[in-house]
This record gives structure tokens, C-alpha cells and sequence, in this order.
């Protein structure tokens, strides 16, 4: 009876090191899926917070008597590249922003992004558009 549970220990170490390396590659996949989200979600706020720092900037701020120009709004929301963690492209992409000409008028702004994830393969668009009103 002694020399049957001898035996049969031995098989055990064997299938607890191939049950440890499956279960190992579930929770090393599980950990690095959900490092991969928040950076994800990371950037977008990233995104957001860069499309109200360009809005905001376009309808308070002025040059002697008139609206901040496009590329003056660009530069300031390419100030938020900065912060966006990836190993990829940095760069945001901003096809549109309405003109801000009267008091009242809305200024929209649009920005794209197109997230690399680190560890997933493939990649998701971010877009963020904001609309204030001139002062």
C-alpha cells in the first residue's frame, strides 16, 4: 500500500507543473490586458482634457481685438501630446475647428487619436469633440 502512494506521487509533481504554467499564462494575460485598459482609458481623458484646454483657450483668450487663429489653438492642444503614454505615435489629429467670430458663437473642437495598445493587437480611434460658446 506504501509503494502505491510513492508512485503515485510522483506523476502529481508532473501535472502540477503543467497546471501552474497554464494557469500562469491565464493570469500573466489577465494582468497585462488590464494594464493595457487603463492606459487606454488614461489617454482618452488625455484627449478629452487637450480638446477643452484648445476650446477654452479659443473663445477666452484674444490678440488686440481679434480670436486666436487655428494654429494658435493647435499649438496648445499639441502641448497635451506630451502626456499620452504609448510607444507608438504621439500625435493628435485635429481635422476641424469652427471659427469663433462673434459673441456667442459656438467653437467646436475636434481631435483624433488612434491608441496603440501595448499588449493587444490592435488599435482603437479616440475622439474627442468640445463645444463652447465665445465670450
Amino acid at each position: 500500500m506504501k509503494f502505491l502512494f510513492l508512485r503515485n506521487d510522483g506523476r502529481q509533481k508532473g501535472t502540477a507543473a503543467v497546471e501552474f504554467a497554464i494557469v500562469l499564462l491565464v493570469f500573466i494575460t489577465l494582468i497585462l490586458s488590464i494594464f493595457d485598459f487603463g492606459i487606454y482609458i488614461y489617454n482618452q481623458h488625455i484627449v478629452t482634457n487637450a480638446g477643452r484646454t484648445g476650446a477654452r483657450y479659443g473663445i477666452v483668450y484674444r490678440t488686440t481685438g481679434n480670436r486666436i487663429s487655428y494654429p494658435q489653438i493647435q499649438s496648445k492642444i499639441n502641448d497635451w501630446e506630451d502626456f499620452i503614454i504609448t510607444f507608438g505615435n504621439k500625435n493628435f489629429n485635429v481635422p476641424s475647428i469652427d471659427t469663433c467670430d462673434n459673441y456667442g458663437d459656438p467653437l467646436t473642437v475636434t481631435i483624433t487619436y488612434t491608441h496603440d495598445f501595448l499588449f493587444l493587437p490592435f488599435q482603437k480611434n479616440i475622439t474627442s469633440t468640445t463645444e463652447m460658446r465665445c465670450e
